[in-house]
């Protein structure tokens, strides 16, 4: 997937690692960037670093927050554009993927996968609990 995208995106100038952090925005503008660290899933001094990479290039920008010391993101047009460039190719990819599979077959995927991230989740939450545990 990622070389899928790199090579479909080489003209932007970004590789794949950003474009999680462009998707976020695009369901959900105006968010803090604790709350996107969060969202990603990666560390704040890696989040930190993207970010102002892709505010540098344009494609995100900072506002003040209710709170005047919070910022909080936004996509800037040229934000907007390249995801919707994104999810057009997302789109492709599993059109790829899932070429050849009935209606029904897709479906009972989505189910077993779904059972699969909430078991997941829980074994995740659960290894943070014993390690809270340890660390008492």
């Amino acid at each position: 997937f990622h070389a899928f995208m790199n090579a479909r995106m080489k003209d932007c100038g970004l590789s794949s690692m950003y474009f999680p952090y462009i998707k976020i925005l695009s369901f959900k503008q105006g968010i803090p960037m604790a709350e996107l660290t969060r969202q990603v899933h990666f560390d704040k001094s890696n989040t930190s670093r993207l970010v102002s990479e892709l505010c540098e290039q344009g494609y995100i920008r900072y506002e003040a927050g209710e709170d005047k010391r919070q910022k909080v993101l936004f996509l800037s047009d040229k934000g907007l554009e390249l995801a919707g460039k994104i999810m057009e190719l997302e789109g492709e990819w599993r059109e790829r993927l899932f070429r050849g599979l009935t209606q029904e077959e897709l479906i009972k995927m989505q189910h077993i996968m779904a059972t699969v991230l909430t078991n997941a989740g829980e074994a995740l939450k659960e290894q943070n609990l014993d390690k809270e545990a340890q660390d008492d």
